[in-house]
C-alpha cells in the first residue's frame, strides 16, 4: 500500500468515469463476479479493504531485526539475495535496479542476476519470524 503504486482515490474515480461516459448498461467481467458498475463498485471496496489490511500488516511488521530489512528501500525482505559484495538485499529491489543499471548499487561493480545467491536460510528466518508475529496478534484481515 505504500509502494506508491495505489492511490485509493483511483477506482472510484474510474467508476465515477465510466458512469459519465453512460457505461452503466455495459456488462463487465471482473474476478469472483459478473457484471455491471454495482460489481465494479464492490471490486473498488475490495481493492481498498485489502490495501488497508496490507498497510496494517506493514505497520505491525514495522519492528523487524535489522537484518531482516533491506537496505535500499527499508522494507522487510521477503526473498533475501547475496550480491557478490557480500550485501543482502530484497530481490525485487535489486532486479529493479538491475533493470536501469547493471552494477552493485553499493560498490559499482558489474552485476547481473544470475549473480545473486538465495539466501534460503535467511529467508526461512523471516518467514518464522512472521509467523510468530502473526500467532503474537492477529494481523488485520
Amino acid at each position: 500500500a505504500e509502494s506508491g503504486f495505489y492511490k485509493p482515490e483511483t477506482l472510484p474515480q474510474a467508476g465515477r468515469t465510466l458512469r459519465k461516459i453512460n457505461l452503466q448498461g455495459e456488462t463487465v467481467q471482473f474476478p469472483g463476479g459478473a457484471g455491471g458498475l454495482g460489481t465494479f463498485d464492490a471490486l473498488c471496496a475490495e481493492v481498498a479493504a485489502a490495501a488497508e489490511a496490507a498497510r496494517g500488516m506493514e505497520l505491525e511488521l514495522g519492528d523487524a531485526p535489522d537484518e531482516f530489512v533491506d537496505p535500499v528501500l527499508c522494507h522487510l525482505m521477503r526473498d533475501p539475495v547475496r550480491l557478490p559484495s557480500g550485501t543482502i538485499m530484497d530481490r525485487p529491489t535489486i532486479v529493479q535496479h538491475l533493470l536501469n543499471d547493471e552494477t552493485d548499487p553499493f560498490t559499482k561493480a558489474p552485476l547481473t542476476v544470475d549473480m545473486l545467491e538465495e539466501e534460503t536460510e535467511l529467508k526461512q528466518k523471516i518467514e518464522e519470524w512472521i509467523a510468530s508475529k502473526q500467532t503474537q496478534k492477529p494481523l488485520s484481515p
